[in-house]
Formats: C-alpha cells, sequence, structure tokens
C-alpha cells in the first residue's frame, strides 16, 4: 500500500501558484503615493466647485 501512495503522491501535481508579495515597505509607499494622487484630485475638483 505505501508503494502505491508513494506512486500517486508522484503523479500529482500542486493545485496552486505560490504567491509572492513585494515587501510590507514597498506597499506602503505605492499607498502613500496613491493617497497623494487621490487628494491631489480632490483638491482640484474641490476648486472647481469655488
Amino acid at each position: 500500500m505505501n508503494a502505491a501512495v508513494a506512486s500517486y503522491n508522484a503523479l500529482i501535481q500542486p493545485c496552486c501558484d505560490t504567491v509572492k508579495y513585494d515587501p510590507p515597505a514597498v506597499i506602503l509607499e505605492r499607498l502613500a503615493r496613491l493617497e497623494d494622487d487621490i487628494a491631489e484630485g480632490r483638491r482640484e475638483q474641490e476648486s472647481m466647485l469655488r
């Protein structure tokens, strides 16, 4: 039975790829830039209302 299990395990493939994420510092830097862009757009829209 162990040979059958070993044979089966050799045939199956992983179902998912390993996901790699950027380091937290990089993610936070991107978030800060996005927040700046959003704030700039909001200021531009507010100036159009005046």
